[in-house]
């Protein structure tokens, strides 16, 4: 989760939520929103930039062809 660091906290929310990063089972978009007491377009948002900022990241990217 070290990685999550270059992202905003509530862009952090949503991916630890999304894909049970925090050991819970992943949540839609929907039960995140509701968490949070936002849209899900909101949520959908914050996800779409929370992704463009790691995909962007070399370490990540890193990670991820490693573990393919």
């Amino acid at each position: 989760m070290q990685r999550l660091k270059i992202l905003e906290p509530s862009e952090q929310r949503v991916v630890i939520r999304r894909w049970g990063l925090d050991h819970s089972p992943p949540l839609t978009r929907a039960e995140i929103a509701q968490q949070m007491a936002v849209s899900t377009e909101w949520v959908r948002q914050l996800e779409v930039s929370a992704l463009a900022k790691l995909a962007h990241d070399s370490d990540v990217i890193d990670a991820y062809q490693h573990h393919r």
